[in-house]
């Protein structure tokens, strides 16, 4: 089954789980993001994998926000496969460090200017020189690494929130927990309404080399969180307690449908 994208009306949602997935390549999907900045228009990007199903389907602000996003696209190679089985494919994933350097570069021939926000230390400005070296003529309005216990410190939110909002960018990179980001998009959304804010979990780190990508063959496998649980110990919960089983059980769904559209639960 099939819906429209109602910021987009050209684009096709498909259902998965609790979320409606934009029918985009990697490609498209920039390109939405530079001609509505182009046009003085802004909004919010989902990049939803596994995690952030678990998440819609457990906590409420997180569903609230997202349904709510302008782009929702599918940064997890299951996702890929589920939409697959289910009769409604997607083009390709939309990983979030593969959309957010293909991004850098298309906002360097527009002349968008890009806020980098998260990572730990110096992160974010590491990224934004890597950046700028790799996409000649990339604006950095601004980079901010905020210090640990953000969440919840309303007086530091509200100096982040001005600090960006003094900077005007056009596109803001939010790479922070997954609560963390949302809580950002909708305080950024609020002050700055024709901008693109998205969320990019930790891929500064991944610009900067900090951590390391898994082969393309693994990415393509869809074992890319092996890779990552290696280097990550402590991204085994999420992995195994919550991913891997609501995987399973959409995929499983997913093959029902296909088979007698409307038996799965």
């Amino acid at each position: 089954m099939t819906a429209t994208n109602p910021a987009f009306p050209g684009t096709a949602r498909i259902r998965i789980g609790p979320a409606d997935i934009d029918v985009l390549t990697i490609d498209e999907t920039v390109g939405h993001i530079i001609d509505a900045s182009v046009a003085g228009r802004g909004g919010y990007v989902m990049t939803h994998n596994l995690d952030h199903l678990w998440l819609r389907k457990n906590r409420p602000d997180f569903d609230r926000v997202s349904e709510a996003a302008d782009l929702v696209v599918a940064d997890g190679q299951p996702l890929v496969w589920i939409s697959r089985v289910q009769g409604t494919p997607l083009p390709e994933r939309v990983g979030g460090i593969d959309m957010f350097e293909h991004l850098a570069g298309r906002a360097a021939e527009a002349d968008r200017s890009l806020f980098l926000v998260g990572g730990q230390g110096t992160a974010a400005a590491d990224a934004a020189a890597i950046l700028v070296e790799r996409h000649p003529g990339l604006r950095i309005a601004g980079a901010f690494s905020p210090p640990m216990g953000l969440a919840g410190d309303e007086a530091r939110l509200h100096e982040l929130v001005d600090q960006v909002e003094a900077a005007q960018p056009d596109i803001i990179a939010v790479g922070l927990p997954s609560m963390l980001q949302i809580d950002l998009a909708e305080r950024f959304g609020a002050v700055l309404p024709s901008a693109w804010v998205l969320g990019v979990g930790v891929s500064f780190s991944f610009v900067t080399g900090e951590v390391s990508r898994a082969p393309r063959w693994v990415q393509r496998a869809g074992l890319e969180w092996i890779h990552r649980m290696l280097q990550q110990p402590d991204l085994m919960k999420r992995y195994l307690v919550h991913d891997a089983p609501l995987a399973l059980k959409l995929l499983a769904n997913a093959a029902i449908t296909r088979i007698r559209p409307g038996a799965a639960s």
